[in-house]
């Protein structure tokens, strides 16, 4: 990775913090073209998408963050609280009983 990734993902965790979200997602997509496997920026942009209520492309960016680490809790978290934010409480439940097995 080039020495400039820690610099790029705090910059991206700030505009995340700081609500711009479109400089957000994008400073994700940089984050993303340098390691396509860093769950992270999959799961942080996806929280911007559910912001925008981008919801299509939030669970689906929530399911590339799980398919690289599928022990991460939080993204387990993510993903059952945008089946209960889209009304799929079924699929919500599914997600919630994974999260607990791994409690």
């Amino acid at each position: 990775l080039p020495k400039y990734f820690l610099a790029l993902k705090n910059k991206a965790l700030a505009l995340l913090n700081l609500q711009r979200n479109s400089e957000a997602i994008e400073m994700y997509d940089k984050l993303l073209a340098e390691d396509p496997e860093f769950s992270v920026a999959y799961k942080y942009k996806a929280l911007v998408q559910i912001r925008i209520k981008d919801y299509k492309s939030a669970l689906d960016n929530l399911n590339k963050a799980l398919s690289i680490d599928s022990t991460d809790t939080e993204t387990l978290n993510y993903i059952s609280q945008l089946y209960i934010l889209t009304g799929n409480n079924s699929k919500a439940q599914f997600y919630l009983n994974k999260l607990n097995i791994r409690k």
